[in-house]
């Protein structure tokens, strides 16, 4: 599989996944400053993604790295606060190596771009 076409599922993934902890929340959602705000960044980060991944570009590739770092502290400061049972932690804890595979994929995209045969 091509990784360009990995960093767009990814950025896709990262809008959806924001998306649905936003609706998971759901009365109490519209409250929660920071989830709108979240979501908010997730779909930047995205389009950066999609755009970093078709006009190949590193630094824009970078900066979406960089995203999914900060994604991972915050998914890590979320579930530290929130989860309040075994089902929780164990949610927090695969999707943070979802989320940490995601950077791998997008920070190896980057560098492959970055090469002159990229």
């Amino acid at each position: 599989i091509e990784l360009r076409v990995g960093v767009i599922m990814i950025s896709l993934l990262t809008v959806i996944a924001a998306v649905s902890q936003y609706f998971y929340e759901q009365s109490e959602s519209f409250n929660e400053w920071w989830l709108w705000i979240y979501v908010g960044l997730c779909v930047i980060a995205a389009i950066i993604g999609i755009s970093a991944a078709c006009l190949y570009k590193p630094l824009l590739a970078k900066a979406y790295c960089g995203w999914l770092i900060v994604s991972c502290i915050i998914w890590i400061i979320d579930g530290i606060l929130y989860a309040d049972d075994t089902l929780g932690y164990a949610l927090t804890f695969t999707i943070l190596v979802v989320k940490i595979y995601f950077v791998y994929v997008v920070w190896k995209f980057s560098k492959i771009i970055s090469t002159p045969y990229g």
